[in-house]
């Protein structure tokens, strides 16, 4: 309530139908305008310090947040760099994935919570920035109010501007848009286009920040790196040289004294260590737990193994390595030039001296010669020989070769490489031709040294940091067991598949001799702390696009730096002051000074101060309300008021039915049933204002002399015969699409996109889980990390577009709702003890349901929580709480997708999606290799030879490239097949040039089975307690008989003697079995009467290690039994049709299906192993378990036997299609929590059920229809309905009719504009207009001077500075100014009704 209302008993009810006493300026000061000494006035000060609080203060946060949480390192450099590369890296806060599942990095992203934020703020305060903007217009106003030749505003563009000005909605724009494209209109002035185009600009700039939230939601990116925190704890992970093992650096004896020792006139190293050999064996071959090695810039360094589980962490060591740089020798060397056949390596010829590159005893051999023939008899031995000095050692005695055993760093040998296989085996003759005499000698200089490496485990990956030549005394240490031969069969071995292609071997030379010779060091090594400890820790950073993140912050301090400029403006304007008498103030103690500016902009936001004028209540306070800055205590109002205001038709001053508003009264004898319209009721003239009792004197005295009534029909309201008419379509749509739409694509989103896995249980098991998981659209970034997977969250882009799209559409939906208060209203009005709107209540649902703001929706909640004011009835109640509903739904969305930005995850997983292409990654027996199955002939009949009575079988017949492609899977280097040993059995598998890492898919291929059992312990053996005592088990087994197998041991020559001394020439062979026979000692499958075996076929496996005699100069099958711990064993081999599946995700083989392959098949599989192609891979693999005959030994003899038959298995498939392929391919996945995710869509959908159900309702309620007869239409041509109730909600919503009530105009169709159901209609306007608005001070009917609207208007005829107050037409005015205390007073017009004031 007004503060200046008098109580209910100084003031009783009675007396507002009393006309107040006139009063003179003599008996009572009045207003006055005065010009303020001051330069500057505050004015705005609390919008304008909010407005800027949050604009600025949001822009500020996210600047300080990128320059906080800016990532340097992933960026390349600092927050310029990042600006210039086009992306800002910011480090997010981040957790653990809650599903188990969805193991692995999760992160949200804080820019674009505060992105959603500032576009949740821009949206609330953009009322208040329009509210600002319209002191600039005020002040304009004022100005041209203040000079009559100034182009002043026109009714239609003042209603226009308190729409626009009050609210800065769309709908308000829309409609000034409309009215400034009109081809006939008045002339706008330069105040009314500059509002327009300012509060058009900040809408446009409002929305530009939510476009720009969503451009910056659709290009933002997340992805997670790893970043090493600092680790104060102690890890021994770094390597140093054990003297405890090997002995001191002091160079007096061999070096590493302690491990030499001396047998039989021979010296060994760690003869009597046998583990020490086992673990350099186990450091090469990867099996060691506790050391590795790593090859690292052409040098291979020992680094920690697994079982120090240093995966975790990031460190840097002291290490040793060596680089091993080697040339070919072999070209410096003389060759035997002999006319005799070609060779079938070219180059191949055999090497006979190589004095010419100064090493005159090479090749090494100790008897047998070269003739000119080819061939050769020379026992040429593979060995590694040191150079020290002039010497040339290692052959016989290692390091005691050397006068001194010392070498220097880089430590020099020279290697020579004998391949042992010739086209036919000859059973230990050591005589081969010179075509497969691919001899290999070489120069490889050794540098040992002190390395610092540094482990990444982001990456996974070491790398060497600082190298320095190691101790020479190291070096010689470190070198030694290469001295005594005990990685030369392994350099070998490594070679052996690239002496078979021809290809050139140096590289692999180097790396091999590298590896083995630092692995060899191994066991003398020990444990030391390592340096530089860091813990990985995931890292959630975002990718910020630089364009976008910008326009916001530029934006949001546009937005602030104008709120900031409007402000300094409107306070420099803010010159004119409103004197206000202390007769005329609450305490009535002093005078005071309003601003006249505060007062004139709540004239332009607010339809309350023109009610408030047209209703001047009955208490005599109207001059103290109308300077009151505050729109709500510009209108009377009281709990006792009974003016009421009604909606329908009443008769103008012509006779004429208009429809408008109606004044419904009620006295203490009320009149029921009579409806007075605001024109004609005489008796209360000081309760409503001297414009409703005649606008222009001469102007209504001729229009009474008329008499239309009787000459027209007029406009009539009937009840309509349709219980349905449409009201409100257009919106409704707008608002269901836009709510219910969003809300559509988020839930159909969700549905169609959510992630298999994760949402296997559907939408319902989501809910139930607490989490949306729903597979993203992702893409590498070009920027940087562009092999890493990156994400972006598109349910929060369409989170964000549902919050801006319903901050738009809430204007739409309060539209809507008016509609229903309309139909209150004409109930209301219709019905006169119905409870109507008071002139305030009219006037505070015009700017509510016009804009649903915030500031109207304020306005509203302080008047109805006035303990004083008139009754408000249901209507006004309903409008207001509806209103209040849908301005907190709407901004509820905006809090909801917040709580959804803020509770957001991402993770990236990996996932296979099917796909259609053909993948030859199947394999399949290629009969045109080896043959049909004819068991009429041997099995594989194309790869068998018979030569001078012996039969061979060599893959080679096709190409060495086929010899070479066996050891290259057997050893994993074949780019095309490897085999993989899954489930007990050897599988052929795709190798790596197939590039099917990417992919899974099942593929049909074979596989093979091997199951052996210990056959040494069921064999009669030699006793002798001697040998038990020094190895148990160790007596030689002299026949099988009992086990079933008497032809094993299998030898042609010598006998083994009762004192243990073994002559027999066993040999490690692979025999087979069919039925009764056992074959493949001498011509392979040819051995049997058939050679087609059944599935599984048996064999029988005998090993006999290789044993080195006193003088190492050649080798001979006598042996001590106590080193002729043979191997003898049966096994089965299941050979198998397999169907695999390759999972993509794990990188892991399993087998789907398997069973026995046909017998045919198995035959001509089993065929290379009968033909003795094994025993070099099973004497190899099985040197390690020389000691062990138990169950690991048989382990590894069953998988080197699966994995040998199926090397030589390569040389005859072909590929074939692969089966359900799919891609593997990193999925972005968005975690979103389902409470804010579920009310999000909720929320929108509740949105559209209000639009519906307003709809619905109006629809129902839009039975009353105004009949237009055809002359008061538009076209003129025909009689017209239109809907009372679109007529009556554009009175609830745009304050143009009331205007248009005000100015009828002159053109005398106010009662056809007063039906219109477009407020531009319903006001007068056009190009020969030349009412105009002013604000100002005009003087009342009881001569006291008052504030507000002044029609401001000239002649055909023009008088120009004559000024005219709506009371009067006729009254010409003049300004006077007077020295008031040395302040400028403007004294406008003192203005007696009919009569001028001069």
């Amino acid at each position: 309530m007004d503060q200046h209302d008098p109580p209910a008993a100084e003031q009783p009810p009675s007396s507002l139908t009393s006309e107040p006493e006139p009063a003179t300026p003599s008996q009572r000061p009045q207003l006055e305008i005065r010009k303020s000494g001051r330069r500057f006035e505050i004015v705005g000060l609390i919008s304008t310090v909010v407005v800027f609080a949050i604009t600025s203060g949001t822009a500020t946060l996210i600047l300080g947040w990128l320059y906080a949480f800016h990532d340097p390192v992933a960026a390349g450099g600092g927050i310029m760099s990042a600006v210039q590369n086009g992306s800002f890296v910011i480090r997010e806060s981040s957790g653990l994935a809650t599903e188990q599942s969805t193991s692995g990095q999760e992160q949200t992203l804080r820019i674009l919570t505060f992105s959603a934020l500032a576009s949740h703020l821009v949206s609330l305060t953009s009322t208040i920035l329009v509210t600002l903007l319209a002191y600039r217009s005020a002040n304009q106003w004022l100005l041209a109010s203040e000079n009559p030749d100034d182009v002043n505003l026109t009714p239609i563009q003042y209603g226009l501007l308190v729409r626009t000005l009050g609210s800065g909605s769309l709908m308000s724009l829309v409609n000034t848009l409309r009215y400034t494209c009109r081809s006939k209109r008045a002339t706008a002035p330069r105040l009314f286009k500059e509002a327009f185009i300012s509060v058009a600009g900040i809408y446009i700039l409002s929305h530009i920040v939510g476009v720009t939230d969503l451009w910056l939601h659709s290009r933002t990116r997340s992805m997670s790196i790893f970043r090493g925190v600092p680790d104060q704890s102690e890890a021994l992970y770094s390597l140093g040289y054990n003297e405890t093992t090997c002995g001191t650096l002091e160079r007096t004896g061999l070096p590493c004294q302690r491990l030499i020792s001396t047998r039989s006139n021979r010296t060994y190293w760690a003869d009597e260590e046998p583990w020490i050999h086992l673990a350099g064996l186990d450091t090469f071959s990867g099996t060691n737990p506790d050391i590795a090695l790593e090859y690292v810039d052409n040098t291979t360094i020992l680094v920690p193994g697994p079982s120090r589980n240093f995966k975790s962490q990031g460190f840097t060591i002291n290490t040793y390595g060596l680089k091993v740089d080697c040339t070919n020798l072999r070209d410096q060397c003389d060759r035997l030039q002999s006319p005799f056949p070609v060779a079938l390596v070219p180059g191949s010829s055999p090497v006979t001296n190589c004095s010419k590159a100064g090493y005159p005893h090479f090749p090494y051999y100790t008897s047998g010669e070269l003739e000119f023939s080819g061939y050769d008899s020379r026992n040429i031995k593979n060995m590694v020989l040191g150079i020290i000095g002039s010497e040339m050692g290692g052959m016989l005695n290692g390091t005691a070769d050397f006068s001194t055993g010392w070498t220097s760093n880089p430590a020099t040998m020279i290697v020579q490489l004998r391949d042992t296989p010739s086209l036919w085996w000859n059973h230990g003759t050591p005589g081969v031709l010179y075509l497969n005499a691919l001899d290999f000698y070489g120069k490889c200089k050794m540098a040992y040294l002190d390395v610092i490496a540094e482990y990444d485990p982001i990456g996974a990956e070491w790398t060497i940091a600082e190298t320095i030549l190691s101790r020479p005394e190291l070096a010689s240490i470190f070198w030694t067991p290469m001295i005594f031969q005990l990685w030369t069969s392994e350099v070998r071995w490594s070679l052996t598949p690239y002496t078979y292609t021809g290809e050139d071997v140096i590289s692999l030379l180097a790396s091999s001799i590298s590896k083995y010779g630092i692995a060899s060091t191994a066991p003398l090594m020990k444990f030391t702390p390592a340096f530089n400890l860091t813990t990985p820790q995931p890292i959630a950073v975002g990718l910020y696009p630089v364009v976008p993140t910008l326009l916001l912050v530029g934006c949001l301090y546009i937005y602030s730096v104008t709120a900031l400029v409007i402000f300094f403006l409107s306070c420099t304007a803010n010159k004119r002051s409103i004197f206000v008498p202390r007769q005329l103030t609450g305490k009535k103690e002093r005078d005071k000074k309003k601003s006249s500016l505060d007062v004139a902009q709540s004239w332009l936001t607010d339809p309350l101060p023109p009610v408030g004028s047209m209703f001047p209540g009955g208490d005599g306070r109207h001059v103290a309300r109308s300077v009151q800055s505050d729109p709500l205590r510009q209108v009377y109002d009281s709990n006792w008021g009974l003016v009421k205001v009604g909606i329908g038709l009443y008769k103008g001053s012509k006779g004429e039915m208009i429809f408008g508003l109606m004044r419904q009264t009620g006295t203490r004898a009320r009149r029921y049933g009579r409806v007075f319209s605001m024109q004609d009721d005489t008796k209360l003239h000081g309760t409503v204002a001297p414009q409703l009792s005649g606008w222009n004197c001469e102007r209504t005295l001729e229009l009474e002399e008329q008499s239309s009534s009787a000459k027209h029909p007029q406009l009539e309201i009937r009840m309509s015969r349709r219980r349905f008419r449409i009201a409100g379509l257009l919106p409704t749509l707008c608002v269901v699409a836009m709510t219910g739409g969003t809300g559509t694509l988020i839930l159909g989103w969700l549905c169609a996109s959510l992630d298999p896995v994760e949402g296997r249980g559907g939408f319902f098991s989501a809910l139930r889980n607490g989490s949306f998981v729903v597979t993203e659209p992702s893409a590498s970034d070009e920027f940087l990390l562009s092999e890493m997977q990156t994400e972006t969250l598109r349910i929060l882009l369409f989170s964000a577009l549902a919050s801006h799209l319903v901050s738009v559409a809430g204007t739409v939906l309060v539209t809507l709702l008016a509609y229903r208060a309309a139909a209150q209203w004409l109930h209301a009005s219709e019905t006169p003890d119905a409870a109507s709107l008071t002139p305030i209540q009219y006037g505070l649902l015009v700017r509510t349901l016009g804009s649903g703001g915030l500031m109207s929706i304020i306005n509203s909640l302080r008047y109805i929580s006035r303990s004083k004011r008139g009754k408000a009835p249901r209507l006004f109640k309903e409008a207001l709480f509806s209103v209040t509903v849908v301005y907190l739904l709407t901004h509820g969305v905006g809090l909801v997708d917040l709580w959804l930005h803020s509770s957001a995850r991402a993770v990236s997983v990996i996932r296979s999606t099917p796909v259609e292409v053909e993948s030859l990654y199947g394999i399949a027996y290629n009969e045109a290799k080896c043959g049909p199955f004819d068991k009429t002939e041997l099995p594989c009949q194309n790869l068998i030879t018979v030569s001078e009575g012996k039969v061979a079988f060599s893959v080679a017949m096709d190409s060495t490239a086929s010899v070479g492609s066996v050891y290259y899977t057997f050893l994993d280097v074949n780019p095309y097949l490897k085999l993989e040993y899954i489930n007990g059995a050897a599988i052929l598998v795709p190798g790596p040039s197939k590039h099917y890492q990417s992919r899974g898919f099942n593929l049909n291929t074979y596989g093979l089975r091997v199951q052996c059992d210990n056959l040494r312990d069921q064999c009669e053996r030699l006793v002798t307690p001697f040998s038990e005592i020094l190895v148990p088990g160790g007596s030689p087994v002299t026949n099988c008989s009992k086990a079933g197998y008497p032809q094993i041991p299998y030898h042609t020559t010598g006998e083994l003697k009762p004192w243990g001394f073994d002559t027999r020439n066993i040999e490690t062979l692979v025999l087979g079995i069919i039925g009764d026979e056992m074959g493949g000692m001498v011509n392979g499958t040819a051995n049997f009467t058939s050679a087609w075996t059944p599935n599984p076929a048996s064999t029988v496996v005998q090993i006999r290690w290789p044993n080195i005699t006193a003088d190492d100069t050649a080798d001979s099958p006598v042996v001590a039994y106590l080193n002729a711990l043979d191997l003898y064993a049966t096994c089965s081999f299941s050979y198998l049709d397999i169907v695999a599946r390759y999972d993509a995700i794990q990188a892991e083989w399993s087998i789907l299906e398997e069973s026995l392959s046909s017998p045919e098949l198995a035959s001509v599989l089993w065929t290379p192993l009968m033909f003795q192609w094994a025993p070099d891979f099973l004497l190899h693999e099985l040197t390690p378990y020389v000691t062990s005959r138990g169950s690991q030994a048989m382990e590894i003899l069953e998988k080197t036997l699966a994995r040998a038959n199926m090397a030589f298995v390569t040389a005859f498939t072909k590929f074939i299609p692969a089966s359900n392929v799919t891609t593997t391919r990193q999925v972005a996945l968005g975690v979103y929590s389902a409470a804010p995710t579920f009310l999000l869509i909720a929320s929108l959908y509740i949105y559209s059920l209000v639009a519906i159900f307003a709809f619905a309702l109006s629809s129902i309620s839009n039975n009353r229809i105004i009949f237009v007869p055809r002359h008061l239409t538009r076209d003129g041509e025909g009689d017209e309905e239109r809907s009372a109730l679109e007529v009556a909600q554009t009175w609830l919503t745009d304050p143009l009719p009331f205007i248009g009530l005000l100015f009828p105009g002159e053109d005398g169709r106010e009662a056809a504009r007063s039906a219109e159901t477009d407020p531009l209609r319903q006001v007068y306007d056009s190009q020969r207009a030349l009412e105009k608005v002013r604000i100002g001070l005009y003087k009342w009917i009881n001569g006291e001077m008052i504030f507000g609207l002044v029609r401001q208007s000239h002649s055909r005829t023009r008088r120009y500075e004559t000024v005219f107050p709506l009371v009067d037409g006729d009254c010409a005015p003049q300004e006077e100014m007077a020295d008031h205390g040395g302040e400028a007073t403007l004294s406008l017009p003192h203005v007696e009704t009919g009569e001028a004031a001069s």
